[in-house]
């Protein structure tokens, strides 16, 4: 009957065993459980976080190509404007240019005229 109490006793010291090992497998899983459910739920508020900030740029992507959109229509009337000012500044310096050329070619004249008059 020793061996039997013996082998009583060694299983009932496993079973007590196990029981703390089973214990212990608890406790160091039911902060797991929790933090994986922490992480679940940060992962759902990242995402939809994402999708907002997703939302937000296609929302500013489309306000600022409306605003490109309208600043070139507001710019397209004064190109033209600045296109023919342009263009008129360049036929008034043309027409300077042609002034100060009649006016060089005048001085000649004038000054071959004065040395006819002063060598007769």
């Amino acid at each position: 009957m020793k061996s039997s109490s013996a082998a009583a006793a060694s299983s009932l010291a496993e079973m007590n065993a196990l029981r703390t090992d089973i214990q212990r497998l608890c406790q160091a899983a039911n902060p797991v459980g929790k933090s994986v459910e922490f992480v679940h739920e940060d992962l759902d508020a990242m995402s939809k976080e994402l999708e907002f900030w997703r939302k937000e740029y296609a929302r500013k992507r489309d306000a600022l190509a409306d605003e490109q959109k309208r600043t070139e229509e507001a710019l397209q009337p004064l190109q033209v404007q600045l296109r023919e000012v342009e263009e008129q500044v360049k036929e008034q310096l043309h027409k300077i240019n042609t002034l100060k050329a009649v006016i060089a070619k005048n001085e000649e004249k004038t000054q071959q005229l004065l040395r006819m008059v002063v060598s007769a």
